[in-house]
């Protein structure tokens, strides 16, 4: 299984890599002593050659080769010595380019383990060494020996668990970053005049802003807004049926797939309903045309769901269900699920794309597969490189060295939304048949979803945007399942607390709701009832239970 690279260094991310073996973006190492010469070098050698291969990767050091902690709990003496800033120092008198290097201790079990995010540059051009790396060793008979770990002039990259010399045949993707920053800055003055000219027309005018292919996604961004607010639907039209063409042709599927979300995301910011609409159709075709490939199908899915943390970001509840609710059968003798994006989760994990499933694919059904969050770490990499999937989130990428409870926007909002998806399939499971979802976002910190469940059973408009056609029973027993089981694979894991339990509170409100008590075995006071559903079913005014609690 590949690592998802998003520059994170959290537990929640150590947990994810914790499930990986070494290979080209992650590198174990049991300890690291940095005083010693030998310790240095080697950790030298290997972030360079990881910083050559980008986006980069992930050093965790207290880590044996097989994945586990050591026999012996490793304990860092002095945790100056792993912060980001030394390491970067340590690397720098090595080499002329600056590599980027963010770090995090943590403690698991009493033996600490640094997780290192080693950051490719922002040239892209690879990073040659600058001077000899060499280090004394005794030869076993009395004397010492120079042993040489790196040449000025040399140039290694990471090739599976090791460091190998760059070889012809690396250079495509060694050069990849690169070629691309070239190519953006080819056209850097037509996109910066189509940028002012989408910025300048005013809201009277009717002046098509013309949306090509070649157009950076910043000027994109901006054609896109111009084109809505002057409601040039022709526009808007040619550019998702150009864009949909462009998913089920062309052999490289993300950047269609973040245009396309580009168009939803402006959309929802200039509350135009109808065209956030037609992107989750397009999206959902262009799904349909293409769901013999694994890979394309596991691209869409994480582009949907960052489509719907937008949606959750910006409050657009309506447009959750729009989304998810598309139940999908391949063909008629395929399996049928209740919705489009299971079945692509499902798929994508049958043929190892994004891994899914916390368990090997063929050791179970895949329909009772546990999502362990893979996909959200990939949804979370496209919004950090792709500013037209975040126009309302600006600088917000998790990258921070402490432990407290950040506000990680895009993060949380990628987890709430992939709560909510579950949810409202489990809730509407009896009517559309083919079976629930799980929550991928139990492998991230559970107050990450909390609070789109306390904002969802207190509020009843919006509970009655996200569940149109499901009672207040099912609402609470979806809620039950959805959270029960997440709770249950979240604790699976070996090093880690998982989730809490909900608060009694919520609780009360399922009890409530299902059994007509709550966890006294008494009916819940409440202040009011009034209608929710077109159904008749009622909203449960719950400000003084939770004030009780």
């Amino acid at each position: 299984m590949a690592v998802v690279w998003d520059g994170r260094t959290d537990e929640e991310k150590l947990q994810e890599l914790l499930r990986l073996g070494e290979q080209t973006q992650l590198d174990f190492k049991a300890e690291l002593d940095l005083r010693d010469r030998k310790h240095e070098l080697d950790f030298v050698k290997d972030a360079v050659a990881m910083a050559n291969r980008p986006p980069g990767g992930y050093i965790l050091i207290g880590i044996t080769d097989d994945g586990d902690l050591p026999s012996t709990p490793w304990r860092i003496k002095n945790p100056q010595m792993f912060d980001g800033a030394t390491l970067r120092d340590k690397i720098g008198k090595y080499i002329e380019a600056d590599i980027e290097v963010v770090s995090q201790i943590h403690t698991l079990k009493g033996s600490d383990v640094v997780v290192v995010a080693i950051f490719s540059t922002r040239s892209g051009l690879p990073v040659p060494m600058m001077s000899m790396g060499q280090y004394n060793k005794p030869n076993g008979k009395g004397r010492m020996k120079t042993k040489t770990v790196f040449r000025p002039g040399e140039i290694f990259i990471r090739d599976g668990a090791g460091n190998v010399p760059v070889r012809y045949r690396d250079w495509p993707s060694v050069l990849a970053q690169h070629d691309h920053q070239l190519k953006e800055a080819a056209t850097s003055d037509v996109n910066s005049l189509m940028s002012k000219l989408a910025d300048a027309i005013g809201d009277g005018g009717k002046v098509n802003v013309p949306l090509e292919p070649f157009l950076a996604d910043d000027t994109v961004s901006s054609a896109i807004r111009a084109n809505i607010r002057q409601g040039n639907r022709a526009e808007l039209k040619i550019f998702l049926q150009n864009t949909r063409e462009e998913i089920v042709l062309a052999e490289e599927k993300i950047k269609p797939l973040v245009r396309l979300v580009g168009v939803g995301c402006e959309a929802m910011l200039a509350d135009d309903y109808d065209l956030a609409i037609k992107t989750i159709e397009t999206m959902y075709d262009a799904f349909s045309s293409i769901a013999k490939s694994p890979s394309a199908v596991a691209a869409t899915i994480v582009a949907a769901y960052l489509f719907g943390a937008a949606a959750v970001r910006s409050g657009c509840w309506e447009l959750i269900p729009e989304l998810v609710l598309r139940p999908f059968q391949r063909t008629p003798a395929h399996p049928r699920y209740s919705s489009w994006i299971r079945y692509g989760q499902i798929e994508a994990s049958a043929h190892n794309q994004y891994p899914f499933s916390s368990h090997p694919v063929d050791k179970v059904d895949h329909d009772e597969a546990d999502d362990n969050g893979t996909m959200i770490s990939e949804g979370l990499s496209w919004a950090r490189n792709y500013p037209l999937l975040r126009p309302d989130v600006l600088h917000d990428f998790g990258l921070h060295n402490n432990t407290t409870r950040k506000t990680d926007t895009l993060l949380n909002s990628l987890c709430q939304f992939d709560f909510l998806y579950a949810w409202l399939v489990n809730a509407s499971a009896r009517r559309q048949g083919g079976g629930g979802a799980y929550a991928a976002s139990s492998a991230f910190k559970h107050w990450r979803t909390l609070p789109i469940i306390e904002r969802t059973i207190t509020n009843g408009e919006m509970r009655a945007k996200l569940f149109p056609a499901s009672r207040e029973k099912e609402i609470a027993q979806a809620l039950q399942s959805t959270h029960s089981h997440a709770e249950k694979v979240s604790n699976r894991e070996k090093y880690f607390t998982g989730w809490e339990p909900l608060p009694t509170w919520i609780a009360d409100f399922i009890d409530y709701l299902v059994d007509g008590t709550n966890t006294s075995g008494q009916q819940p006071r409440n202040s009011s009832r009034a209608p929710l559903h077109q159904t008749g079913s009622n909203v449960v005014e719950l400000e003084t239970l939770r004030a009780k609690n």
